[in-house]
């Protein structure tokens, strides 16, 4: 069975996902490859989920940085290609770019320096590509996680407080479990991510609690 995290089709004929780890964990949530080879006229719609989080995607022709969508995106593959897909954390953000994170809601802007060659060495590489495309993921973003400072650092913990821990319903719970006030808590968290007023995971919990 094929795990999707985020293709909403994995497994389609001719087109191979996979997923890796690549231990830069206040940069890096989770990475994955596809890899497609289809036959001349035949296309496959590739349908993506998109998470309210950043995604750094590299390709043949560069890497971009796109911002969040909470929408599923249709990708049309043809002939033969290959993605891979970083999945990134709340403090990365400021790290990659000084584009303020609402600016880039629903847009990209591009990665320049980006190891393309190096990236499709390793996805061809004999015995699958997994390990070979973490090692060069690696190498190329280490650099930037040691950029992420101690206010990413407490993003990243409270979301994923937000995430894995129902009982907290309000913000102010949250803000309790890092030791700040909410509104630095959510003054950071707009520094690094793309929300509304209050944290989106706790708002809606508490919603439904109320």
């Amino acid at each position: 069975m094929v795990v999707s995290r985020g293709h909403l089709n994995p497994g389609s004929p001719g087109v191979a996902l996979s997923r890796f780890p690549v231990g830069l964990d206040p940069l890096v949530r989770w990475a994955w490859v596809v890899r497609w080879e289809l036959a001349p006229g035949r296309t496959v719609a590739q349908r993506v989920l998109q998470y309210p989080s950043f995604n750094l995607v590299a390709g043949p022709q560069g890497a971009d940085l796109h911002g969040p969508r909470t929408v599923v995106d249709v990708r049309e593959l043809a002939g033969r290609s290959w993605v891979v897909g970083l999945l990134l954390r709340p403090g990365a953000t400021p790290a990659l770019t000084g584009t303020p994170p609402a600016a880039l809601a629903g847009t990209a802007e591009p990665m320049p320096g980006a190891p393309i060659a190096e990236l499709t060495a390793a996805v061809h590489a004999p015995g699958g590509p997994d390990r070979a495309v973490a090692a060069v993921v690696r190498y190329w973003l280490e650099p930037v996680a040691g950029r992420v400072t101690e206010a990413g650092r407490l993003v990243n913990r409270a979301c994923a407080l937000a995430e894995d821990r129902p009982d907290i319903v309000r913000v102010d719970q949250l803000a309790a479990e890092v030791q700040v006030a909410p509104r630095t808590l959510e003054r950071l968290v707009r520094a690094h991510a793309v929300v509304a007023d209050r944290l989106p995971a706790v708002a809606g919990r508490g919603d439904r609690a109320a």
